[in-house]
């Protein structure tokens, strides 16, 4: 076997796990899915399973780097799209992140979020915060523009921003709607706009 075929089978098997363990995670949440069950269902031995990651809590984590690096490339690419204003750009953010969150469950959400593992709590929180500082830039480039007004702190704008996504999956709020994307528009015109008339 040549070096080349080496390496794209360790990269087949690579993607075989991580694939499966975050089919897995999604729909049972982090805790209750073993190492077994992802060699199981990826066709994969322990012993390979361990030739790429430690443990669990290191599976999880690379995911989370696919799963970043995934969104950056998607946000960026949006960010220089020169054919459409800034609150478009902030509009299809909202629906680009919500509709990568759809097949996440809410015990993945919980175990992620909530009862995290330490070690794996403090890795979002690093991740997090490189993916904050790569958004802020874009808002403080938008505000010397003149898209956002100056008197509002960009870290305010995304502090919003966040409680929007989690607004636009309220079960209560979408009743009132006949269509989700109805929700997101309503959402960031009241975001950009308030609820004052528009001249």
């Amino acid at each position: 076997m040549t070096q080349n075929n080496i390496k794209e089978s360790y990269d087949e098997k690579f993607r075989q796990i991580t694939g499966t363990g975050k089919e897995l995670f999604f729909k049972y949440g982090i805790k209750r899915v073993t190492i077994e069950e992802i060699c199981r269902e990826a066709g994969v031995s322990k012993m390979t399973f361990y030739k790429h990651f430690n443990n669990k809590i290191d599976l999880v984590k690379r995911i989370i780097d696919l799963l970043v690096s995934e969104n950056l490339t998607s946000y960026r690419e949006l960010m220089e799209r020169i054919d459409i204003t800034f609150e478009e750009k902030v509009r299809l953010t909202i629906q680009m992140k919500l509709e990568g969150t759809s097949e996440i469950g809410d015990t993945f959400y919980d175990d992620y979020l909530v009862k995290s593992d330490p070690e794996l709590a403090s890795y979002i929180q690093i991740k997090s915060g490189s993916v904050f500082k790569e958004v802020l830039k874009d808002y403080i480039e938008a505000q010397e523009r003149g898209d956002i007004r100056k008197d509002i702190k960009p870290e305010f704008i995304l502090f919003f921003l966040n409680h929007i996504f989690e607004l636009a999956k309220n079960e209560k709020l979408l009743k009132l709607y006949m269509h989700p994307w109805e929700v997101i528009m309503e959402l960031v015109n009241f975001f950009f706009y308030g609820i004052m008339s528009r001249k």
